[in-house]
């Protein structure tokens, strides 16, 4: 695991996903045709996956997402894929995406699309499930209700369609946290 400056991280602490081939195996000689990306994720002799994790205190590996999916708030790299994880558990989420926003303050902001199982949930209930689940830089501030989300043909969400625009999402810090602000 390694942290920004490609330096390993200490115990516990969060950072991008690096190997390095025993000697005598392969990992990869690169990505097809494409020798910039190829450059760009070898480092010290380490494969940079792009995967975010972290090692608990028995050295197991955590996934926490996709670095490119990582939303920078309050100072901190947050996993739009562990958000995604704690929505998708609450019973009345069918599915939901996370994406950062710009902020007035500091880098970005949450703004999660929402797709409900039927009705749309209390927004106070899925701030209240985000919150007993995620530290407080990761909660979202912004929920946007929607019937589907858009995909690739191999079924992923296909975040780069998303708007990155919270105007008509609810704002859980704005003048409206009733329910009207859906």
């Amino acid at each position: 695991i390694l942290d920004d400056a490609g330096n390993p991280a200490p115990p516990t602490a969060r950072g991008e996903i690096a190997l390095r081939a025993r000697p005598g195996s392969l990992i990869t000689p690169g990505y097809l045709d494409d020798p910039a990306a190829t450059a760009a994720a070898w480092r010290d002799g380490r494969f940079l996956t792009g995967d975010l994790g972290w090692r608990d205190a028995e050295g197991n590996l955590h996934y926490a997402g996709r670095k490119k999916e990582s939303i920078r708030c309050r100072g901190e790299n947050v996993s739009a894929w562990e958000i995604e994880q704690v929505l998708n558990a609450h019973p009345a989420v069918k599915e939901s995406a996370a994406v950062g926003v710009w902020a007035e303050i500091g880098e970005e902001d949450i703004l999660t699309y929402v797709v409900p199982v039927a009705e749309a949930p209390a927004l106070d209930d899925l701030i209240a499930w985000c919150a007993a689940r995620l530290a407080p830089f990761q909660v979202p501030r912004y929920i946007a209700f929607v019937p589907d989300l858009p995909r690739t043909p191999t079924e992923r969400i296909r975040k780069s369609e998303l708007a990155r625009d919270p105007n008509g999402a609810w704002d859980r810090l704005g003048p409206d946290t009733t329910q009207a602000g859906r």
